[in-house]
Order: structure tokens, then sequence, then C-alpha cells
């Protein structure tokens, strides 16, 4: 099954076929003729947009519906010149050992690297991605795998056209532990110009907000993309107030369109959000991973054997869930994926 017949949106051929639909619908009128080829009413058409916006919204509906395919052949009858690049985005998505078509779902990530599941998280990030929400926060106790959230995010943009995703690692105290500090890394993350020292010391608030307007004039001189910006360990212990004002500033702006085109993440994030624009905001909070969690994770990897109960619980016992952190969950974990993907990728008994 491909992804437009399956309920997995891939954003990265789903933008693109809404562009060839723009190309080949490009006016409302003939969105309309579209909308009534396929027998629906035009009570489904968009609001007022852009008319690429409405696309991806319209498609994303034809989608849910299951008729999406319907209008891509309804696109090439219209405009046979864009056959070959529909045909393209409507193949069968290649084989990934393990891991099943949507790869919202994935259990794998690359090398191997096993992900379980945490649905909710999985939920929030689709969410995130498909619907263009400003802001997600990913909260949790140390070490409940609130990277994880990121590492997810690099597997499912994966080829998508026109995103820029954009780490900022702030979880070693290597890093510093103050706004100042914090930005730096940002901006040169971001390819903007250094940070100049500066002239009089200011009191924290006062340096929150001038490092993110400093951060807003400049980011408007980019080149116009969408970016999703992960900030990564805004929970650590010996971090300066004026980290979380700066993280709220950032919040801010991205939903009141200060950083065009821009999404941000914050992993660790706990302070407050403005009642006012909390509606924007999607937030996840992660608990210590479960034996439940695991046991449901290798019952569910896409193998080409159904896995034995006494096998599941031979697996679940190996990975000795409360022994270690995560990290040490998973790298016991993958051992174990490993030996179970061996037979399947020609690897020796």
């Amino acid at each position: 099954m491909t992804w437009v017949d399956g309920p997995g949106w891939n954003d990265g051929r789903g933008r693109r076929l809404c562009e060839l639909l723009v190309e080949g619908y490009a006016t409302e009128f003939a969105m309309q003729g579209l909308v009534q080829s396929l027998g629906l009413g035009l009570g489904i058409m968009p609001p007022a947009a852009k008319l690429g916006v409405r696309w991806y919204t319209l498609a994303l509906d034809l989608h849910r519906n299951g008729m999406l395919r319907r209008a891509a052949e309804e696109l090439i009858t219209q405009s046979p010149v864009l056959a070959d690049q529909v045909n393209r985005l409507l193949e069968d998505d290649p084989p990934d050992p393990g891991n099943p078509p949507d790869r919202y779902q994935a259990h794998l990530l690359s090398g191997r690297r096993p992900l379980i599941d945490r649905v909710d998280l999985r939920d929030a990030l689709k969410m995130f991605l498909t619907e263009q929400r400003p802001v997600l926060l990913v909260r949790g106790d140390p070490r409940t795998g609130k990277s994880y959230s990121f590492q997810l995010l690099l597997h499912v943009t994966d080829g998508w056209d026109g995103v820029d995703v954009v780490h900022a690692d702030f979880s070693a105290a290597t890093e510093g532990d103050n706004a100042r500090a914090l930005m730096i890394k940002l901006r040169s993350r971001l390819g903007l110009p250094r940070l100049q020292p500066p002239d009089d010391p200011t009191t924290p608030v006062r340096s929150a907000g001038g490092l993110v307007d400093d951060l807003v004039g400049d980011y408007r001189q980019l080149a116009p993309l969408r970016r999703i910006i992960v900030i990564d360990g805004l929970n650590r212990p010996d971090l300066q107030n004026d980290v979380h004002q700066v993280a709220a500033a950032l919040i801010r702006e991205v939903i009141n369109r200060g950083l065009p085109q821009a999404q941000i993440v914050l992993t660790g994030y706990s302070g407050d959000v403005d009642p006012a624009l909390s509606e924007l905001v999607i937030a996840e909070r992660l608990l210590t991973l479960t034996e439940a969690e695991v046991r449901e994770f290798f019952g569910a990897l896409m193998l080409d054997r159904v896995l034995k109960a006494e096998e599941i619980d031979e697996l679940v016992t190996e990975a000795a869930v409360g022994q270690g952190d995560i990290g040490d969950i998973a790298l016991r974990v993958q051992a174990s994926v490993r030996k179970l993907l061996q037979p399947a990728s020609g690897g020796g008994p």
C-alpha cells in the first residue's frame, strides 16, 4: 500500500503533489471543478487563503477521506504533461525493514536505533508537523527520552523539500548556563552573525528581551524557508532564569510570526506559557519507560514472522527495564533488534 491510499500522510510527497495540483488547477473556479468532479460538495472548499495553502488543506481532507488518489488521477487527465511527476509521487514507499509504512509509527530509526512507543508523543508530533502548529513542548523528568522526539522528527522529515530542521543542543553544562550562551548557540546554528559584546550590562529581563529582538531582526534577513527549530536541554537544573525568559519570548515570536515560517520544539521547558497563546501550543509530558511499552515495541516490529509470546517475554527480560537509564535500555533493545533482523538483512546465523 502506498502512502496516498493508507492512513499515513507523507508530507514530502504530499506537498509536492499539492504544488502540481496548483499548477494544474490554478484558479478558484478550476479548484471547484475538481471538487465537483469527485462528487463532493463545495462545502469542503477551504477558507480564503493563498492557493497553495488552500490546496494543502484540501489535500489533507481528501487523504483522510480516501479520495486523494482520484484527485491525482484527475490531475493527470487535466494535465497529461504532469503524468510522470504525479505517478512517481504515487509509487509505493520503499521498504523499511522493521517499520510500518506510516513514518510517524516508526519503531526503528537510522542505525536500527529503537524508538519504543510513546503514542501521545507520536500524535503530538504528527499534529505539529501536518497542521504546522507553531510550538511543541516536550516535558518530562531527566532521561525519560525527550531527545527521542528530535530523532523521530528527523526520521519523519527525511527527504522533505523546503524544510530545514535546526537543532540547538543546550543540554551540556559546557554550553553555558544563561540566555546569552543559548542565543550564541542558536544564532550559530541558524547561520546568523555572531553576537557582539554588550556595551553596558543590563538586567536579565532586559537582556533576554534584547537578545530575542536582535534574533528577530536578523532572522528576517534569512532566505524564506520553513524552519523547524529544536532546542534541547531546557530542564537543566543549573540554568539561569533568563534562559526561560528567552524560551518564553521565542514561543511568543513564533506564534506571532516574528520568525516567519518558523516552528519551534522545546524539550525540557517547564516555564510559563502566556494563557492567551496556550491554545496554539502542543505540550506533551513523557513518563518513565515501562516493561509494557517494551513488550508492545517487540510485538509491533514488522518482521518476516510473528514473534511467539515466550520469545517476547525473553526479549523484555533482556531489555532489563529499570536497570540503568533509557539510553542503557535502548542499547540492550537495539542489540536484540539486530539479532531479529539479521536473517532478513542477509546476515549470518
